[in-house]
């Protein structure tokens, strides 16, 4: 999903490509399981879209699993859907952050509820080690997952119904979301 669907676009360095399907004006929160907010330079450019900022700040406010890395959180920032939320992101945004009410963190990894930012490409091993645990926990299932910020007002508490044991290997692991 982009600006517009594309047959291919081109990372920052030219060598990674990837297709865009459908431009975000053409879909809904209700199509995805999760967001990816991505760092870079594609913040700046997608918060001045009225389509993405509005696609992002429903998509956080669904309670859907949101993920932001680097300068991801801008986009969130534009959409003005942090107040009284914990994040961490790039440095540089960290007033930007603040300014919209949000607490910033300086860690490789702040999870709050269903928002989970991390800062640079760096600490991207922590990031993904850390997506499937909270897509489960933003899902309402815990019992192997740590790291939940249970002093969050975004936070809710999971139903003992839903504790599932450990998997042999937790990384990778895949439930369909219901």
């Amino acid at each position: 999903m982009g600006l517009k669907a594309k047959p291919t676009v081109r990372g920052k360095k030219g060598k990674t490509e990837a297709p865009i399907a459908k431009a975000v004006g053409d879909v809904s929160v209700n199509d995805f399981a999760a967001l990816l907010i991505p760092g870079g330079h594609s913040p700046s450019r997608l918060r001045k879209d009225k389509a993405a900022v509005g696609f992002a700040g429903d998509f956080l406010e669904s309670g859907k699993p949101v993920f932001a890395i680097c300068h991801g959180p801008q986009l969130l920032v534009t959409a003005g859907v942090l107040e009284g939320r914990t994040m961490t992101g790039y440095r540089s945004i960290a007033r930007e952050i603040e300014n919209a009410g949000a607490q910033y963190i300086d860690a490789e990894v702040v999870e709050d509820g269903n928002l989970v930012s991390s800062r640079t490409p760096k600490d991207l091993p922590a990031f993904i080690r850390g997506l499937p645990d909270a897509a489960l926990r933003s899902r309402g299932f815990v019992g192997w997952v740590e790291g939940r910020n249970p002093t969050s007002p975004h936070s809710r508490p999971f139903p003992e119904s839903k504790i599932i044991p450990p998997p042999p290997h937790s990384f990778g692991y895949r439930r369909p979301f219901a």
